[in-house]
């Protein structure tokens, strides 16, 4: 069996980090899960909080639009973040039953 080599990527983001996950520009997006927090390591190379669902996020994906949906344990849902082009917009959060 051979073995396969990995090496850290980021580091130091805290211990409740969970979910990686890329957007349509291939910016690679994490999400904290004691803070609720969705972090982006931007294209120039700084990690920055770009929402917070304000609960416990366990995972994330990105469609071809480049909305953002997340799930998240506190509020027992499904998240929908809004984005336009380059800029975040965080004015439509649905909340699905």
């Amino acid at each position: 069996m051979s073995k396969i080599k990995a090496e850290v990527y980021l580091e130091s983001i805290g211990k409740d980090i969970c979910s990686p996950f890329f957007d349509r520009r291939g910016c690679l997006h994490v999400l904290l899960q004691d803070a609720g927090d969705i972090l982006i390591l931007n294209e120039s190379g700084r990690i920055q909080k770009i929402h917070s669902t304000n609960g416990q996020p366990s995972g994330a994906m990105v469609d071809s639009s480049g909305m953002i949906y997340v799930t998240d344990f506190a509020h027992g849902s499904v998240l929908l973040v809004q984005a336009e082009g380059l800029q975040v917009n965080f004015s439509t959060i649905l909340h699905f039953v």
